[in-house]
């Protein structure tokens, strides 16, 4: 049995599909095994470095290159891109469920599904590298949907700071629920409400379908409207790519620090 052959795998929930056909093989195997005397021959675990990865290389290699150099002109592209490839080919933007199963340690093999290590680990190293929140700003196709809906045929509507600041509020509360609900249910794909598999798969709860026409409607008015005020992927993006900053600020030595040093010795 091997996922997205014999099964479909669930957009957001990765890792739980892969969990879920790993234990079904396991009571297959036990079955052949107690009850007719069989056993079935484990299938070795083999790198899955093929073409998809390789454009997932190139892509994110591509944004961390235009990213150093400071060619913002070439950011729309680079979110096309990833539209068409991440979100209508792979359907696999990253969700909170995604984040969710890596602090949990609920990670598939590195061999058989090396595109997830490259999208999700590597995500996160190149924010921690850069101290930047790349993803959401470059590669997410989430928010290169809403983006192109805002440059075509949106408008821009002014959001008061004050309704800016509780908006933001409530994406923290989205993240920290989703996190706990994950934590507490031992399963990471409880942790996702964003509105992606219904885009991308074209399945997903009811709330789902409600939050994606809410998305999409809002950003025809304001720009990245998922993105600025409900993403919980941003929410934790964002505390990682001030990591490398907060790093810095605790290793800077102030020159009157250094004479009281020598001044003791």
């Amino acid at each position: 049995m091997e996922l997205g052959s014999d099964i479909d795998g669930v957009t957001g929930a990765t890792v739980s599909s892969i969990a879920f056909v790993e234990a079904v093989r396991k009571a297959m195997n036990q079955t052949a095994r107690e009850q007719m005397g069989t056993i079935i021959p484990r299938k070795k675990s083999v790198w899955s470095m093929g073409r998809n990865e390789i454009i997932l290389l190139s892509l994110y290699l591509t944004t961390a290159f235009c990213i150093l150099l400071k060619l913002k002109k070439a950011r729309l592209l680079l979110l096309v891109l990833n539209f068409l490839f991440l979100g209508l080919v792979m359907k696999m933007p990253i969700s909170i469920s995604n984040l969710a199963a890596l602090f949990m340690g609920h990670v598939p093999d590195i061999k058989g599904n090396l595109f997830w290590w490259l999208l999700i680990p590597g995500t996160l190293v190149l924010i921690l590298l850069l101290g930047k929140n790349l993803y959401c700003q470059w590669v997410c196709p989430f928010g290169a949907l809403q983006e192109l809906i805002s440059r075509t045929g949106g408008m821009k509507v002014l959001v008061p700071s004050y309704i800016q600041k509780q908006l933001k509020a409530v994406a923290k509360c989205i993240t920290w629920l989703s996190l706990v609900i994950a934590l507490t249910s031992s399963n990471a794909a409880n942790a996702s409400l964003e509105p992606f598999a219904a885009l991308f798969s074209l399945r997903g709860t009811e709330i789902q379908w409600y939050l994606l026409s809410m998305a999409i409607a809002g950003s025809f008015f304001i720009p990245r409207f998922w993105c600025r005020f409900f993403c919980p992927v941003g929410v934790c993006f964002n505390i990682f790519s001030k990591t490398k900053k907060c790093f810095k600020k605790k290793n800077i030595i102030h020159p009157h620090m250094k004479e009281a040093d020598h001044e003791t010795i």
